[in-house]
């Protein structure tokens, strides 16, 4: 367990690949209305007042999804580096940070 996922990584990381599953299902499933409202294949009702508008909304959602797809692809990338052991290593970084900050104080006269 960590503070950013109290869960644990692991299942942090699955939860994500779920979502990016469900994400991916939605896509597919919107992909497949927006070709049935572009066939003209529908019911009126189906359409809605404006078939124009329908299919605007919908590939407007259908990029939503792509994005939250993208970002649940980096957010995955990310935990599953971590549980593959490719975290920072946080005595390098500080080494790094103190660096810095001595330099920025020798600068400054300090």
């Amino acid at each position: 367990m960590t503070d950013t996922f109290p869960e644990g990584l692991q299942a942090a990381a699955d939860r994500v690949q779920r979502a990016r599953e469900n994400f991916a299902r939605f896509s597919k499933n919107l992909e497949r209305e927006i070709e049935i409202l572009e066939s003209g294949d529908v019911s009126p009702k189906a359409l809605g007042k404006d078939p124009k508008v329908t299919c605007r909304q919908y590939e407007a959602a259908l990029t939503y999804l792509h994005e939250q797809e993208a970002e649940f692809a980096k957010q995955c990338e990310a935990i599953t580096g971590v549980i593959n052991g490719d975290a920072l290593d946080l005595a390098e970084a500080k080494q790094e940070i103190l660096g810095r900050v001595t330099r920025l104080r020798e600068r400054a006269g300090g």
